[in-house]
């Protein structure tokens, strides 16, 4: 008997048709490339809509007992396939609903030919806990640029109900490239214009005709747009006058006058509907820092009577303030860290002004770092993707008296990218968001002899995945890198005469931060399960740089880095991140046997660190927005030195020089603009290159040659543009 002979020719559910005797999968009429297993597994589930279908059930039709697979990874492998094909993820199931240790089932609504209906439906999403993200692993270096693209969480709330709700229409805004990414936008209360920046200054464009003028600020005046004042004549722009500066709010008008700084601290700003007040964060502005304290406050609009709401916690900061309609509460993101376990927990919250009383609204599983709060009681967030931690979409809560009495959530949009900035009109029709959208890619440069000049830089990588450089081969004629063109991080070693890069470890983990061993001969590389949680043991394993199979050094909780020095050294090490402190650890690639090296207390601080060539120097760099400093610590006596960096604030990496004599380093300064520069170790710099285009385009590591001549650059590129949303 066939095996979906109960079935239908054609089945439908929501916008998606199945062809059961072609074996093919369409949406919205067009063809989807599903693979012959998941699509076995898909038509099984439709066979019983809304029953639980058990794993052996699964076993027992789809992998007869004569196959010889490895079941628990075929089915979890099929089921992902199958998941990324329908675009959810086991976490916000629309159609598939993991129930565990049980099976699946199939939740959503299933119409035979009759019914032609292509209603789109969003079915209750469980709570979870998170998983560990894979880009954590990249490291402190990574993470001090924000680039950390992932976090697990604990959910105690996001669930998603059904929508009735007519197609929502997206419309882009603006059309900027990825050489001048927009960094903030707002529709006018009336939603005639939109108002935004980029690095080349502040605009107002007509969204009718889509005329476009630069705003009439003072000469040279620019910075981050925070949103309009109710009166629709001006706008509030938050920006440093300098690199180690604060960030001050400003109001700019419209047309004609001059700017006015209103708040000598302040930045993340939501003005109340009434035009009365304002609510601002104070701290660094980079919120994933939790180190820093993000304080909120609350002013009145020309910056009199200013007075703090809350501190934030020494594990928890605040985030995007945003006012509801009557002005008689603040909703807010506070974003924790569980010390013990290292997990971030972010939670919409929500404070009444009149007894200053907080309670909590939900929890989410992603990073979050927007709200808006409509006229109709409906607060809107975005939530990072499960499956793709580089995406986020938005959310809508109702906002009742009672969180006991609030709907599920709803989710409002599902596309690519990471939807931010969130703002709406004075009646509620329309939302405005920023869609950015990030890809690390390799630059390869020349250095003059002196390390002070970049010679020919160019992109070695020309794809658009992301790809990371963490070592060169010993002949320094190519890089090796990491890169998710396979959908996991696999190495790869990249010629650079070539124009594609050869695999040198591919598999179902994520493998990151590759270095060789002393001699040269062997990669060492630091690996984790795709989906490992995270207090998963993490492996680093070595292989021959002439090929061959991978061998394990060693397996432990938290690592986030290694390094080796070079001959005749013998040193290497690796670092382990628990809770607010970093333990980096000396260790033998042919034993696996390790022994303490350094405990850096972090408190919370994105941190990295880099051995020298002789392995005699640990540099470790704590990021911090205001400072300048390099700690140069003995690895033999463990004394200890500071490296005041002239001229540079907001350090984030660093990686020592082949003769060991200086160090590449990267900054990213308050406005979030950085910059790449060779560090002599008398504190002297050397700019090498810089990008004014916020985070969206920034600079991350620099790796150089073993003969000194080369150096493999890590840059973030990018587009973010402006998008409305209405039907929502």
């Amino acid at each position: 008997m066939p095996l979906h002979s109960n079935l239908p020719h054609v089945l439908r559910f929501g916008v998606f048709q199945v062809d059961v005797r072609a074996g093919e999968l369409r949406k919205n009429g067009v063809k989807l490339k599903l693979q012959e297993q998941p699509f076995r597994v898909l038509c099984l589930l439709l066979e019983h809509p809304g029953e639980v279908i058990s794993r052996d059930e699964l076993r027992n039709r789809l992998w007869p007992a004569d196959t010889f697979v490895d079941f628990d990874h075929g089915l979890n492998a099929a089921i992902k396939r199958l998941r990324d094909a329908l675009g959810e993820s086991a976490d916000t199931p629309v159609f598939i609903e993991t129930l565990a240790k049980r099976g699946y089932r199939f939740i959503a609504p299933v119409d035979g030919p009759e019914n032609k209906a292509e209603a789109s439906t969003i079915a209750p999403e469980r709570d979870r806990i998170g998983r560990a993200r894979r880009w954590a692993l990249l490291g402190a270096s990574v993470v001090a640029l924000g680039v950390a693209l992932g976090w697990a969480v604990h959910v105690s709330l996001t669930r998603s109900s059904q929508s009735s709700k007519p197609t929502s229409i997206e419309r882009k805004l603006t059309a900027n490239s990825a050489e001048n990414p927009v960094d903030g936008a707002a529709l006018s209360p009336d939603g005639v214009y939109l108002a935004y920046s980029d690095s080349t200054g502040l605009y107002l464009k007509l969204i009718r005709s889509g005329e476009t003028h630069k705003i009439a600020a003072a000469s040279g005046f620019s910075g981050h747009l925070e949103g309009w004042l109710p009166d629709g004549a001006h706008v509030l722009v938050s920006r440093a006058e300098r690199p180690e500066g604060t960030l001050a709010l400003w109001n700019v008008p419209i047309v004609g006058g001059a700017p006015r700084k209103i708040i000598d601290d302040g930045w993340g700003a939501s003005v109340s509907p009434d035009g009365t007040r304002i609510a601002f964060l104070r701290g660094a502005p980079d919120f994933e820092h939790l180190a820093y304290r993000k304080e909120l406050w609350i002013a009145r609009l020309d910056g009199s009577d200013a007075r703090e709401v809350a501190p934030s916690t020494t594990n928890g900061i605040f985030a995007a303030p945003a006012w509801s309609r009557d002005g008689m509460h603040l909703a807010y993101l506070m974003v924790r860290q569980e010390k013990a376990s290292s997990l971030i927990v972010n939670s919409v919250e929500l404070k009444d002004m009149q007894s200053v009383r907080s309670q909590v609204l939900l929890s989410s599983t992603g990073f979050a770092d927007s709200l808006c709060w409509l006229p109709d009681g409906r607060l809107i967030y975005n939530l990072q993707e499960e499956l793709n931690p580089a995406d986020s979409n938005l959310w809508a809560l109702q906002v009742l008296d009672s969180p006991r009495k609030s709907p599920d959530p709803v989710r409002l949009t599902r596309e690519t990218g990471w939807a931010t900035d969130i703002r709406t009109t004075a009646n509620g029709n329309t939302l405005e968001f920023l869609r950015k959208s990030m890809k690390s890619q390799v630059l390869v440069a020349g250095l003059a002899s002196d390390g002070r000049q970049l010679l020919a830089a160019r992109r070695l990588t020309l794809d658009e995945n992301n790809n990371n450089p963490f070592s060169w081969t010993p002949d320094s004629k190519a890089i090796i890198s990491s890169s998710d063109r396979n959908g996991t991080f696999d190495l790869f070693t990249h010629a650079l005469d070539q124009s594609l890069p050869e695999p040198l470890v591919t598999g179902p983990e994520d493998e990151f931060v590759a270095r060789p061993n002393p001699e040269g001969t062997e990669l060492l590389y630091l690996s984790v399960p795709a989906t490992a949680t995270i207090d998963a043991p993490r492996s680093i394993f070595a292989i021959p740089l002439t090929g061959g199979a991978p061998r394990l050094v060693l397996r432990e909780k938290y690592i986030t880095n290694l390094q080796c020095a070079g001959l005749p050294s013998a040193l290497c090490a690796y670092s382990v991140k628990v809770s607010d402190r970093e333990f980096i650890r000396r260790f033998d690639p042919s034993t696996g046997k390790s022994s303490p090296l350094a405990e850096i207390p972090t408190q919370g601080m994105p941190f990295s660190w880099s051995l020298s060539p002789n392995g005699s120097l640990l540099a470790i760099i704590l990021y911090r927005p205001d400072q300048g400093i390099i700690r140069l610590r003995s690895t033999s006596d463990n004394t200890e030195r500071d490296l005041v960096v002239k001229g540079r604030v907001g350090l984030a990496t660093a990686d020592w020089a082949a003769d060991g004599k200086s160090l590449f380093a990267t900054s990213m300064d308050r406005e979030r603009k950085s910059a790449l520069f060779n560090l002599k170790l008398d504190g002297s710099t050397y700019l090498l290159m810089k990008d004014d285009k916020d985070f969206v385009d920034s600079i991350q590591w620099a790796i150089p040659s073993p003969d000194g001549k080369l150096l493999a650059i890590n840059k973030s590129m990018g587009i973010a543009n402006v998008w409305s949303l209405t039907d929502f």
